[in-house]
């Protein structure tokens, strides 16, 4: 449901596992912490970004508690917090979980990780919402020479680096090295995905703005 978009059904059916979970294991169990994370994805796609957070808040202080600071869903939770704050507009704090994110699965995974590509594309995306664009291109080259190394040229994650680069280099007024990356972006996703989806279009009307 929650991927079908139906978010209040999802909603109830998360709350419904949480009920259970707190019954049968109740707050300090792995199963809970999934369930308030859970919840609080569905309200972030809601655009409820404070509920959001107090969910996954509870999820990371279960899984500190259980796992400690060094585990990859507590990494999980530091990122969700860090997006759901993104999305309010608190860059800088969203930016301080993020990097804490980072840090965690630098040390579990190593460098060449989706899960560290993530972090480097999420702390890019901070940056460019504040304007810092070369702090940005540097975490988004960081996130592309990942997934290229694990993916290949040819993968919608290394399509996503090139997008965001050329976006930061079209925010910078780059236009010739915007319209170049954008355009890899393009032919990567046309591999993948229908002309109307939402992917296709972002690089379509970034390309189009220029």
């Amino acid at each position: 449901l929650d991927a079908k978009g139906e978010y209040d059904a999802a909603l109830e059916n998360y709350h419904k596992a949480l009920k259970i979970d707190l019954k049968i294991f109740g707050e300090d169990h792995p199963d809970t912490a999934t369930n308030y994370n859970n919840i609080g994805s569905a309200l972030h796609a809601k655009g409820e970004y404070e509920a959001a957070l107090e969910n996954y808040r509870k999820a990371l202080k279960i899984n500190l508690k259980i796992f400690g600071q060094d585990h990859p869903n507590t990494a999980r939770d530091y990122n969700n917090i860090g997006s759901a704050l993104k999305a309010k507009g608190e860059y800088d704090a969203a930016l301080e979980n993020y990097r804490k994110a980072l840090k965690i699965n630098l040390k579990i995974f190593g460098e060449n990780h989706p899960n560290t590509a993530t972090n480097y594309n999420n702390i890019g995306l901070a940056l460019d919402a504040k304007g810092e664009y070369d702090a940005a291109l540097e975490n988004y080259h960081k996130a592309l020479k990942i997934n290229l190394k694990i993916f290949g040229a040819d993968h919608p994650n290394t399509a996503t680096d090139y997008n965001n680069i050329g976006s930061a280099l079209k925010a910078k007024g780059d236009k010739r090295g915007a319209r170049e990356n954008l355009e890899k972006a393009l032919r990567i996703l046309e591999k993948f995905l229908p002309a109307d989806h939402p992917n296709m279009i972002t690089v379509k009307e970034n390309l189009a703005s220029l």
